[in-house]
């Protein structure tokens, strides 16, 4: 017989345990998601309220025991009575507007008569006069006060009241898809109502009934509740739950089993109190539901007001991407509202294969089994809504049709709409005929938009993969700045920055043998190393400047890569043909973009890289020469020296655009 009651106080512990945590988690995944409703603030509230609820459960049957039950008894039957209440003003935002005014004086009177009850409750005998000698795990614990039937009448009107408002909205929803989703919170409402009015019951009678059971009804039909909220607020957003729902019950619960595991492990060697199991499983939740938040709370101390509006349009774009329904989905709703409307009970919604073919796809379908089906669509083009003529070839199992409505996006015929017999089998009315009609000019609206979102998505994986290809070559430009040598002391060898302003002012003046002789690109070693090999050791300072004008020529010519210039030239070849049509053919910035399809920041973006990779090139060019310098004149002139303009050979360098 104990060992039976330890059962039963176990189960009853992870019963509460379970729903402390699933409700806890599910009224911040409500807030956070839809922070901005009321709906979802209720609904969050209720779903905490059941989570303080279970919090007691835990603390009298694992903590208080008998030596401050009464205390943690208050607590636990007591933090059920905002329960209903809450449920009350959140069925009522689900009525229609003229009727939540008329129904506001409920609410006056049961927020009062709950915290009359809550008083009462913690101050008093009234409503409970202590407990009994029975297991805590029995409802037969309590005794109830003289004034304990105040409380369940309470509990029953406010009930009745919530379940009513459901029914009415139900009954004034619009669509079908509503009606589901406002079935799912009457089921939910009855569910807990029930397992209210057990607790509540089996407490008044005073009767063994095991308080687990009640407990368990109590959080499923409160979890139900969330759920269906989250559904409907998704409905009327426009976007699907599944997908962001599970995605954070499977990250919560992976992290939640983590730190109980090492809650577990601590309990058994450290002899950690019970209490901070609970404690960690609430932390866990309420931190890891509430991190976008937190994110979005800080960025406000480090980042400035652009960039905190960016991060935080990244993290609602990464949480709401791929929740949106599938085009297959929302036609499948779009036919169902159809079917409504004209009364019939069997149809599809084909669309046009994109190559232009007359083959048509059917993307919703009435049975569902035939979508997917390509068919001949010959005899379903038209300009205007007819009768599906006898020579048209469906699917076995839509065959029988009525009506073929074209769905037209002004250019082309994109799709079809086939529907079946009335069920009363009358014909068409004009009415039918208008609504149809319009209801074409919607479906091809939402097919449109559908295609345009599938695009932007595509361009804006593009746009974040090029801002990340910016941020890191912004990143390595500035390294390199930062780690680039700046020659030791006594060592002639200027730095890549240097060169590149002299590279880019000897570009101006190549034709200018001249001012490119007293240029300072002139003293450098290699320059000095040619001519010795050149002219013997005595040279003029023209002769000096088309040795210069022979190093940068060299030195772009390395830029090219190897084979022939396709046309028009790919990136690859963008620092080759910029540097030698600009400078070396003197060819115009405008014909050079219009040539390489590229803006005039784009040039000159690639100009600028081009002229440092140019500088790089000559700096390996000058350590090198240096380096044959100090092993003496044994070793050959580096790339054979060149005079003039006779042609050089071509280096490939690897790079990017």
């Amino acid at each position: 017989m104990l060992a039976r009651l330890g059962d039963i106080y176990t189960i009853t512990s992870l019963v509460s345990f379970f729903f402390l945590a699933v409700s806890l988690w599910l009224g911040l995944y409500l807030v956070t998601r839809s922070p901005r409703s009321p709906i979802a603030w209720l609904a969050g509230t209720t779903l905490w309220a059941v989570s303080g609820y279970f919090l007691s459960n835990l603390m009298v049957i694992n903590i208080l025991h008998g030596q401050s039950a009464l205390v943690g008894l208050h607590l636990s039957r007591w933090a059920i009575v905002p329960i209903p209440v809450l449920w009350l003003h959140l069925s009522t935002l689900y009525l229609p507007a003229a009727m939540q005014r008329k129904w506001r004086w409920a609410l006056f009177l049961a927020y009062p008569a709950a915290g009359l009850l809550v008083l009462l409750g913690s101050t008093s005998n009234l409503l409970m006069r202590g407990v009994g000698d029975r297991p805590i795990i029995y409802l037969s614990r309590v005794e109830p006060g003289p004034l304990y039937g105040l409380f369940l009448t309470y509990m029953v009107v406010v009930a009745l009241l919530s379940l009513r408002h459901f029914v009415v909205a139900y009954r004034k929803a619009v669509t079908l898809l509503a009606q589901q989703q406002i079935l799912w919170l009457f089921l939910a409402t009855l569910l807990s109502s029930l397992s209210g009015l057990y607790l509540s019951v089996g407490t008044w009678l005073h009767r063994d009934w095991l308080a687990a059971i009640g407990d368990t009804g109590l959080g499923l039909g409160v979890l139900a509740l969330g759920y269906a909220v989250m559904r409907y607020r998704a409905l009327l957003q426009g976007r699907t739950p599944g997908l962001d729902f599970a995605y954070a019950l499977a990250t919560v619960t992976i992290v939640t089993i983590g730190y109980i595991a090492g809650t577990f492990v601590s309990y058994y060697v450290y002899k950690l109190p019970f209490i901070a199991f609970i404690f960690v499983l609430m932390l866990v939740v309420v931190t890891h539901s509430i991190t976008d938040w937190g994110r979005t709370f800080f960025d406000r101390f480090f980042y400035r007001q652009q960039v905190r509006r960016l991060r935080a349009n990244l993290r609602a774009f990464t949480r709401d991407v791929g929740s949106e329904p599938r085009l297959p989905d929302r036609l499948g709703l779009l036919l169902q509202t159809i079917f409504r409307f004209t009364e019939t009970s069997q149809g599809f919604i084909a669309l046009r294969e994109a190559n232009g073919t007359d083959r048509f796809v059917v993307e919703a379908a009435v049975p569902h089994a035939k979508v997917g089906v390509t068919m001949d669509g010959t005899h379903l083009i038209g300009d205007e809504i007819s009768d599906v003529p006898a020579t048209a070839q469906l699917p076995s199992d839509l065959k029988n049709m009525a009506i073929i409505v074209p769905l037209d996006n002004g250019q082309t015929q994109i799709g079809v709409l086939v529907l079946g017999f009335k069920k009363d089998q009358q014909p068409f009315t004009q009415i039918d005929i208008d609504l149809l009609d319009e209801m074409a000019d919607q479906i091809v609206s939402t097919i449109t938009q559908m295609r345009q979102q599938e695009q932007l998505m595509g361009k804006i994986d593009r746009m974040v993969s090029d801002f990340q290809e910016r941020e890191n070559a912004l990143r390595h430009s500035f390294e390199s700045l930062m780690q680039e040598p700046p020659g030791r002391e006594g060592d002639s060898i200027p730095g890549i920055q240097q060169i590149a302003r002299w590279v880019e002012d000897s570009l101006r003046h190549l034709y200018d043998y001249s001012y490119l002789g007293d240029h300072d690109l002139a003293k450098l070693k290699i320059v000095q190393q040619r001519s010795l090999s050149q002219q013997g050791g005595s040279q003029t300072h023209i002769e000096q400047g088309r040795m210069v004008k022979s190093l940068l020529t060299e030195a772009i010519d390395r830029l090219r890569p190897t084979g022939v210039m396709p046309d028009p030239p790919t990136k690859a070849w963008f620092f080759y043909v910029i540097l030698h049509d600009a400078y070396i053919a003197d060819e115009l910035t405008r014909d050079i973009m219009s040539r390489l399809y590229i803006s005039e920041a784009t040039f000159h973006r690639a100009r600028r890289r081009a002229i440092r990779n140019v500088a790089k090139v000559l700096r390996e060019m000058e350590l090198a020469a240096q380096a044959h310098i100090k092993k003496g004149p044994m070793a050959p002139p580096l790339l054979g020296a060149v005079q003039g303009d006779i042609e050089h050979p071509a280096w490939h360098v690897e790079h990017r655009a």
